[in-house]
């Protein structure tokens, strides 16, 4: 289940900065900052995050799978999250790789 979380979660966060950071951001890095931004959200927003992953692909393939196809999802995210959810995923993963 929490891997699932964290696999929407990265969903989330491609869209919602810079997808080329996230991408290249060697597997360690990766887990921990997206476990950090889990720790960060708001239960609801992690509800939603949650509700994306609908493959239950392993975590690391998951995330290799979508950097290296380049998937968009703006609409997905548009539809599904507002511009405050948003905002609160951007403001996490600054938070959590800051550090």
């Amino acid at each position: 289940m929490k891997i699932a979380l964290l696999c929407s979660l990265v969903l989330a966060v491609v869209y919602a900065v810079e997808a080329g950071a996230l991408c290249h951001m060697d597997h360690e890095k990766l887990a921990s900052t997206i476990l950090c931004m889990s720790e960060k959200i708001p239960t609801e927003l992690k509800e939603k995050v949650h509700a994306l992953n609908k493959e239950g692909t392993p975590f690391p393939e998951f995330i290799k799978k979508h950097c290296d196809s380049g998937t968009d999802y703006k609409e997905v995210m548009k539809e599904s999250m507002s511009e405050e959810e948003l905002a609160s995923l951007k403001k996490a993963y600054g938070e959590c790789t800051s550090a």
